[in-house]
């Protein structure tokens, strides 16, 4: 089984695709542990696979914390350019005009605002929704 971080981070994945793929990488961490013995005897020969066992078992359960994240950092960025969003309103909010075209533009500017906030409220909800399904 061959992992590329980069590889995966190239082609964007839906969320729940992530989440499936988690979900995967767990259950078949779950098989692992229940399929491989902790020890087998062949023959004359006690062999001891608890290592082997542990390993993929580990390996597996890193795949899954390197999916979420993966998603955590998308969730993060999109928070961050939500966040810089709201800063950069509140910003023109304070601005002062210095003559009375600034004023008058400033007020047409101040009649959208609520619409620039309810369309990131949006994005602000989608991405708590994301985290949340993040949490498996």
């Amino acid at each position: 089984m061959k992992f590329d971080k980069r590889d995966f981070e190239k082609v964007e994945k839906t969320i729940d695709q992530v989440r499936d793929e988690v979900k995967m990488h767990l259950k078949e961490k779950d098989i692992l542990e229940k399929v491989i013995p902790s020890s087998i005897t062949i023959g004359p020969f006690y062999v001891v696979t608890s290592k082997i066992r542990e390993s993929l078992s580990n390996k597996r359960k890193q795949l899954a914390e390197a999916l979420l994240g993966y998603q955590t950092r998308k969730v993060k960025a999109k928070a961050e350019e939500v966040n810089n969003s709201f800063r950069e309103i509140q910003r023109k909010l304070f601005e002062k005009p210095n003559n009375m075209e600034e004023l008058h533009e400033h007020r047409e500017w101040m009649k959208l605002v609520q619409g620039l906030l309810e369309d990131k409220k949006v994005i602000f909800k989608m991405n708590k929704f994301h985290l949340d399904l993040i949490d498996i």
